[in-house]
């Protein structure tokens, strides 16, 4: 960061962060689960660093009262990924054709970017004149032992291959192939629901929202892929638990809910204004509130007879939740954002993509608080209609309501999500925004809710 080395654990339980001392982290790599302190500090003298008994224990009893040390070796560290499915499997790809305009948005707007260890290797053959500087350097993607993935370091917030211009460098001069998997395929999701391997995207990257409705750019899949066997061999893909929470003490097998996706899929389809368009279903604005829309469908979810169709097509789409109802996970919201913004500062460059954006959804979130502005986006003030439209789309084929909280939190943390979003278009002019970020600030919200931790406020809530 602006030419210093620094170094951080960012805590993946809790979206928590704490920054280590280099020369703390350099004692951390060799606690890897087969060595005491005495071996720690052999194997940091072995590195030409020379430590005290009282460093290591004061550095092992920060990390302890983090929550942040485990005993022994991480059993799953090495092993190889599960086969979650079948090469034959179907694909059921969301049809999308991605516009990348080339600002290198995404690749600042993460705290990890991910490299497999042959990845890395790859990539500080091709680029030998960055081996010297940043990129000469991976980090453990988690955990201090032997593990097949690393983290490529960061630059000012951003991925050390990325240039001034905003291009990745691996891909500029050798091509797509090179780039890592992860990068290769993003902004793709890939989720195996036990039928098929549903193929969505996550709408983080304001490109995404520029390319809804476009008719050029790349598939989210490679041409003529429609298996799991076509696509890359490092691919992540997510699966749908077999028994899957709803709400508190209620749960529902893994075909129970994808008979009430099914139903929800067409529901919206049928909401989606076709007449005189040749644009896919997809592409379309809902002809309805889609905060009324994701509020309600939690009531749905919520009760235990919730399969039937006829409760999701007997909501009514353009009843938007009271501000009693909003108003604790708002307050909720704010006071995450704001721990999210002081922790940014503290160790964020100015010039840093995320401080900047966690800035803005800061002061946001705050105007939330006031009837008035809260009055105003829950009447639509601020909404742009198709890029929170295919939001809940893209949410609901890739399964991306199934996670760490209920299904039914899930779609209220969507509703309120977009109400951020609404919020970010009405503050007032003296805050210059970015323009992606002015523009499309859904993505914006999405990115910062996932990828730092902002989606945190829901564990905040349930206290």
């Amino acid at each position: 960061m602006d030419g210093v080395e620094v170094v951080v654990v960012h805590d993946a339980r809790t979206g928590d962060l704490l920054r280590m001392p280099p020369r703390a982290w350099e004692l951390m790599e060799a606690a890897d689960g087969t060595r005491d302190l005495d071996g720690l500090l052999l194997a940091a003298s072995q590195k030409g660093q020379l430590y005290q008994s009282s460093e290591v224990v004061s550095v092992l009893t920060d990390l302890m009262a983090a929550g942040l040390l485990t005993d022994g070796i991480d059993p799953f560290a090495l092993e190889e990924a599960e086969s979650v499915c079948d090469p034959e499997t179907a694909l059921e790809v969301l049809p999308f054709l991605l516009v990348c305009d080339g600002s290198g948005a995404c690749c600042s707007a993460y705290n990890t970017i991910r490299f497999s260890n042959q990845e890395a290797e790859r990539a500080r053959a091709l680029l030998p004149m960055l081996s010297d500087g940043y990129a000469k350097r991976f980090m453990p993607l988690a955990g201090s032992g032997a593990q097949k993935s690393c983290a490529a370091p960061m630059v000012n917030g951003g991925c050390s291959y990325l240039s001034e211009s905003g291009k990745c460098e691996i891909h500029r001069v050798f091509g797509m192939a090179a780039k890592p998997a992860g990068c290769a395929v993003y902004p793709a999701t890939f989720v195996y629901d036990g039928e098929v391997v549903r193929v969505s995207l996550g709408v983080e990257c304001a490109c995404v929202a520029k390319s809804i409705a476009s008719k050029i750019g790349e598939p989210l899949v490679p041409a003529g892929a429609t298996l799991r066997g076509d696509l890359p061999k490092d691919v992540q893909i997510g699966v749908v638990p077999n028994t899957i929470v709803l709400a508190e003490g209620l749960t529902c097998s893994r075909e129970e809910f994808l008979r009430w996706s099914k139903v929800v899929t067409s529901t919206l389809r049928r909401w989606a204004p076709l007449e005189g368009s040749d644009l896919p279903v997809w592409s379309m604005a809902f002809s309805h509130d889609v905060v009324s829309i994701c509020w309600q469908l939690s009531t749905t979810v919520a009760d235990s007879n919730f399969v039937g169709g006829e409760k999701v097509r007997a909501i009514q789409p353009d009843v938007p939740p009271s501000h009693a109802e909003v108003l604790p996970w708002i307050a909720a919201l704010a006071n995450r954002m704001t721990a999210k913004h002081e922790s940014a500062v503290r160790w964020r460059s100015e010039h840093d993509n995320v401080r900047a954006t966690i800035s803005v959804l800061t002061k946001a979130a705050k105007s939330l608080l006031d009837e008035d502005v809260l009055a105003l986006v829950l009447a639509g003030e601020g909404a742009n209609r198709k890029v929170e439209s295919f939001y809940l789309t893209a949410a609901i084929h890739g399964h991306q309501l199934v996670g760490d909280v209920p299904v039914s939190l899930a779609l209220r943390d969507r509703a309120i999500r977009i109400l951020l979003s609404r919020a970010v278009c009405l503050l007032p002019r003296e805050n210059e925004l970015p323009e992606s970020l002015a523009t499309y600030p859904l993505p914006a919200v999405e990115s910062v809710m996932r990828a730092q931790g902002g989606k945190e406020y829901l564990r905040d809530l349930q206290k």
